[in-house]
């Protein structure tokens, strides 16, 4: 099998993986929205960010290390496991000491037993099969793709059975929970690697780890911040809104560019030493998350007050308002996370944790500015302009360091661009000005709009490409790997 043929196949497994998750996900919180007020949701979105914030703290980014050694023994994968069984069970003790300091920054004493039930879902994740990072690095996420679908589907039927029993918050810790535990039981069933207690290769391991956690947690905070300053400053109904419309802004981003990005760390890790092949392979690969994800990601916020009455229920208008302003935030996040991995990969991982924390302070610093003025809009909007201004700094940095023109990289993108743009026109002449009032008028006017999106969006930018000559770029990639090499091929056997 061909690298590239392997790169292709390892992206469309993790987007399954992905996707999978994602909507599994997506159903669960419809559920939960829709038995539960804005005011319990914000409850158990305040629990997870703070703990999630402190296990990001914890986490020494082992599985990433792992992918990248030149050769990974059995002794690096015992070390990663060990390592990351301490820093979780300090996380998981950390997080339930703090659990009852946390209910009173708040002001609900209800999120100290939800966060302590997320403190045991910390510990029992650490447990993880270490030799899933081999699937990885052999681009095969089949195996990340069984796990996923399995983990999801049963904390999916936990949290949907106590939802629909008890109309109680606790379906979604619970919830969570026992997909930590089908992830364990999931990864040691389908890796025979058996680790042992063992820290011989530490070293190696955390010379790349350390960087990677201090990047994570910037990272993450830089993205959730806005919903711990919500909560504490607008309330929890306020932050219940704010996780919702997250939630739906995020799809894109999470689910089609982060399956691609996934793929590529292990590609370009291969690369660190040709520069030619690396500057190739970047412009290429830049383009399809482009082509693939930035259409998904516009046209959720075009259509995302549909997109929330639809799955979440007319409770959760207020996320509406948030959605477009988000998803347009998101999609530019998307064109750059692609460079981020780059530099991570070829060993700029001071300088992009540098990058992170320069565009989290920035973000800080505008919502303090914007959410007093603006309230909730306030928080969209310091995504909104950190986003505009990350986008063409990451993507000039990264050029920079491998020696990539500004010609080189757009060659291919003005395609998708301009398509963008004629779909963006015709949902805004097509959509009504006010929303049907009956359920399935919502539903067909969503369809018919999303169609006429996918249609003006594919039309333009394969006449264009067509138009050029069929140039090589991600409309061939496409073409030849996807419709030609898989799709055709299937249907002529």
């Amino acid at each position: 099998m061909s690298k590239s043929h392997s790169l292709l196949s390892a992206t469309l497994w993790t987007v399954a993986a992905r996707w999978t998750d994602r909507l599994l996900g997506l159903g669960s919180i419809a559920i939960l929205s829709r038995l539960l007020t804005p005011e319990q949701f914000g409850l158990v979105a305040t629990a997870s960010i703070v703990a999630l914030a402190i296990e990001m703290f914890f986490s020494l980014g082992l599985d990433w290390a792992l992918v990248r050694l030149p050769k990974m023994t059995d002794g690096h994968m015992s070390t990663a496991w060990t390592l990351r069984v301490c820093t979780g069970t300090v996380c998981a003790l950390a997080l339930a000491a703090s659990s009852f300091a946390i209910s009173q920054y708040f002001g609900d004493a209800r999120i100290t037993s939800i966060v302590l039930v997320l403190s045991g879902a910390i510990l029992v994740g650490s447990l993880e099969n270490p030799g899933m990072a081999e699937f990885r690095r052999r681009l095969d996420f089949r195996a990340e793709y069984a796990v996923t679908l399995g983990s999801k589907i049963a904390g999916f039927v936990v949290a949907a059975t106590l939802a629909f029993a008890y109309r109680t918050y606790w379906a979604l810790p619970l919830g969570v929970l026992t997909s930590k535990v089908a992830t364990v039981a999931l990864s040691f069933f389908l890796h025979p690697f058996r680790p042992k207690w063992r820290l011989v290769e530490r070293g190696e391991l955390l010379s790349f780890s350390l960087w990677s956690v201090a990047s994570t947690v910037v990272n993450y905070f830089r993205v959730r911040s806005a919903e711990l300053v919500v909560a504490k400053q607008l309330g929890l109904i306020s932050l219940g809104h704010l996780r919702i419309a997250n939630e739906l802004a995020e799809t894109a981003a999470n689910e089609l560019g982060g399956p691609i990005n996934r793929a590529l760390f292990s590609e370009y890790s291969g690369k660190s030493m040709d520069a030619h092949e690396l500057r190739t392979s970047f412009a290429k690969t830049t383009s399809l998350v482009w082509c693939v994800a930035l259409p998904v990601a516009i046209g959720i916020g075009l259509l995302g007050h549909h997109a929330i009455r639809i799955i979440f229920g007319d409770q959760w208008n207020a996320s509406a308002e948030l959605v477009g302003i988000l998803c347009v935030a998101n999609g530019m996040s998307l064109m750059s996370t692609n460079a981020s991995s780059l530099l991570w990969s070829i060993g700029h991982t001071a300088l992009a944790t540098y990058l992170s924390t320069a565009l989290m302070v920035l973000f800080l610093v505008l919502l303090l500015v914007l959410i007093p003025i603006y309230a909730l809009a306030g928080s969209a909007y310091a995504i909104f302009l950190t986003a505009a201004i990350g986008l063409p700094l990451t993507i000039a940095i990264t050029c920079k360091k491998i020696d990539l023109g500004f010609v080189e990289f757009m060659r291919g993108k003005w395609r998708l661009l301009i398509g963008l743009t004629c779909m963006s026109w015709i949902v805004l002449q097509l959509r009504p000005e006010s929303m049907a009032t009956e359920m399935a008028g919502v539903v067909r006017e969503t369809i018919a709009l999303a169609l006429a999106g996918a249609l003006t969006y594919v039309s333009t930018t394969c006449g264009l490409w067509l138009i050029a000559g069929r140039p090589d770029g991600p409309e061939s990639v496409i073409w030849n790997k996807i419709v030609k090499g898989i799709l055709l091929r299937r249907f002529s056997e």
